[in-house]
């Protein structure tokens, strides 16, 4: 969208995708899919998911580093204070849309200029708001809470906020051609994410998205 093109392989990948997943459409059968690549999958998914939570940890420590360096003499509830002031800040909004214009600039091979980049930055912060605020409230949150990312419990509960923060970023006042745009959920937290940022009616848990298609039932 920011760049009105696609990687070159894009539509290759696509494809195989969509052709797992149509396995998955007839419930009574059960997919012919191998042994080995569930166990691909799964392993992505957890490389991909310790990968985001490794990320994380890295900014939180080379922030919390940074403060201790610019206020040496205040304590840790200071710092804590102004870590999630840090986080929450516009300009750190800007810095992340410019980071996320930059990682898909590489990846299309095209190079903006820094003026263009900002701009585009910006605009992307306006359309699609959970795309770095969703990100900053994952940082705030860790900080908020004192959150031990590597716990058992950070690996079964948290280390998937990466999937959410993917999902969240569909998720805007814009539409598809004339189609409104619905994430079906009971996750409080993101519900109240999306409330946070003025996305609440963008969001259902199946009763209320069942309701909304005037389908009677239960799942």
């Amino acid at each position: 969208m920011m760049f009105g093109a696609l990687p070159i392989d894009f539509d290759k990948q696509s494809k195989k995708f969509t052709n797992l997943l149509e396995s998955f459409v007839n419930y009574e059968n059960t997919p012919n899919i191998s042994a080995e690549f569930y166990e691909f999958v799964k392993n992505n998914l957890t490389n991909h998911e310790q990968g985001f939570s490794d990320q994380i940890i890295d900014i939180i420590e080379t922030a919390k580093l940074a403060m201790q360096n610019i206020y040496p003499k205040n304590d840790l509830k200071f710092h804590k204070k102004k870590l999630i002031e840090h986080f929450k800040s516009d300009s750190y909004s800007q810095n992340l849309s410019l980071k996320l214009i930059d990682i898909v600039g590489e990846q299309l091979e095209i190079k903006l200029d820094e003026e263009e980049a900002k701009k585009r930055a910006y605009f992307l912060r306006k359309q699609l708001p959970l795309s770095v605020g969703f990100f900053q409230w994952i940082l705030t949150t860790i900080i908020e809470k004192n959150i031990d990312m590597t716990s058992h419990n950070s690996k079964a509960k948290r280390w998937n906020w990466i999937w959410d923060y993917q999902i969240s970023f569909l998720i805007s006042e814009s539409n598809i051609n004339d189609g409104r745009m619905i994430l079906v959920t009971s996750d409080k937290e993101v519900k109240d994410i999306l409330n946070q940022y003025n996305l609440g009616d963008k969001v259902m848990d199946i009763t209320e998205y069942l309701n909304f298609l005037n389908i009677n039932g239960n799942c």
